[in-house]
């Protein structure tokens, strides 16, 4: 075997020069994920060229990791199988109606109804990691810290509302209580993805009309509406249990560029076809 000449030793160490840092990223173990669901579905022609269907489906989405490169909240040492929870993409419902009317003059109006039940977000502390740890999402409290209810009468964070009073820091949350917990470590912990968010509406129609030219040839035109109602649909949240805005979007259906069209306001589509 002969060396190629273009990639000599010292060449190589030329360009191995411009690495000075290299990330290693792997899965850690006991990563993984469970999808349960129930699907449903029912699909019926009716008479005088209508068409109707309804799609239901029930699922449950579970597991230990956010993503391949996810870090673990410490203080769990003992793996990530004390990460378990609800997956962010836990959305527990979704319902889909829709239907088709074929008229004469070659005109078709139809329509989409879609339903989803309020996807999990990523909960955090929005306080420093207490253990020196980068997790992807701190969800620790500071050592020796109680978290204390927020109330509406506005309740004041001090020692009358702590625990053992006058030994224990305090913290104000605006979460749910139940989802904050002392774990066998000693640190105040608040459980993964535990926010769901709002509930989530959408009506999609399309109006079109199919013109044929003989036997080979036809020209279309339609126009689509997404959104028809323009419906409050909201994809992101204030989720840090320790902030008084938790639970408030943060990105509403004004902002459309780069949003998910399931969270985008009204909008309009026409289009001209020819078929041949």
């Amino acid at each position: 075997m002969t060396q190629d000449p273009t990639y000599t030793t010292s060449s190589y160490n030329v360009c191995a020069q411009a690495f000075t840092n290299v990330n290693q990223f792997f899965t850690p173990s006991s990563a993984g994920s469970i999808y349960d669901a129930l699907q449903l579905g029912v699909r019926h022609s009716l008479s005088h060229g209508v068409i109707g269907g309804l799609a239901y489906t029930y699922s449950r989405y579970k597991d230990s990791s956010e993503s391949p490169f996810y870090y673990p909240n410490k203080p769990f040492l003992n793996g990530l199988h004390d990460e378990w929870a609800n997956a962010q993409d836990d959305q527990r419902h979704t319902l889909t109606v829709n239907g088709n009317y074929e008229w004469k003059y070659g005109l078709s109006l139809s329509g989409l109804f879609h339903y989803g039940s309020g996807n999990a977000f990523p909960t955090a502390v929005g306080t420093t990691q207490p253990t020196g740890y980068a997790p992807s999402y701190n969800r620790t409290f500071g050592a020796g810290v109680t978290p204390v209810p927020y109330t509406a009468a506005g309740t004041p964070v001090g020692t009358a509302t702590c625990p053992a009073a006058g030994s224990t820091t305090c913290v104000r949350v605006y979460n749910n209580t139940t989802n904050n917990y002392l774990d066998s470590s000693g640190y105040y912990i608040t459980k993964r993805d535990a926010f769901y968010g709002r509930n989530v509406y959408r009506v999609d129609t399309r109006l079109q009309e199919r013109h044929k030219f003989g036997e080979r040839y036809a020209g279309v035109v339609a126009v689509e509406a997404f959104n028809l109602f323009n419906h409050s649909n909201y994809g992101n949240y204030n989720t840090t249990v320790t902030s008084p805005a938790y639970g408030t979007p943060l990105q509403t259906t004004s902002a459309a560029t780069g949003v998910p069209v399931e969270w985008r306001p009204r909008s309009l589509q026409f289009l001209a076809r020819f078929e041949f």
